[in-house]
């Protein structure tokens, strides 16, 4: 656990395995709308099947929340991005990157909604 920005952030003792899908991780929005970032040790080609790619990473997840008087909050960015006729989704627990934008290719449009969860005492 470390504390960063006012917020408590946990990170994963251990590695897991995900998977994206159009891009590698690293150039995926569930990467780059988040301020904190998770640290990738690989990623590689699982399959390219005309054209859809699938990516496979390796990562140390990190889960964000803030303490207030008798809850803890815990932000999450609700992403759809449109590609060509594909639509990929997903979420990510984060606070949205300032500049995030500057990562999304001119042929797409990317969807955002920011939610809290709650958890209270």
């Amino acid at each position: 656990m470390a504390r960063e920005s006012g917020r408590l952030i946990l990170t994963r003792t251990d590695t897991s395995i995900g998977y994206s899908y159009g891009d590698e991780f690293t150039r995926s929005p569930a990467y780059y709308i988040g301020q904190f970032k998770p640290e990738v040790y690989s990623e590689f080609l699982v399959s390219s099947t005309r054209g859809d790619y699938q990516f496979g990473y390796i990562t140390r997840e990190k889960f964000i929340l803030k303490k207030t008087v008798g809850q803890l909050v815990a932000p999450f960015i609700l992403f759809t991005l449109h590609r060509n006729q594909l639509q990929y989704w997903g979420y990510v627990n984060n606070i949205l990157q300032d500049d995030f934008y500057k990562k999304i290719s001119a042929a797409d449009t990317l969807t955002l909604k920011e939610y809290l969860i709650l958890y209270k005492k």
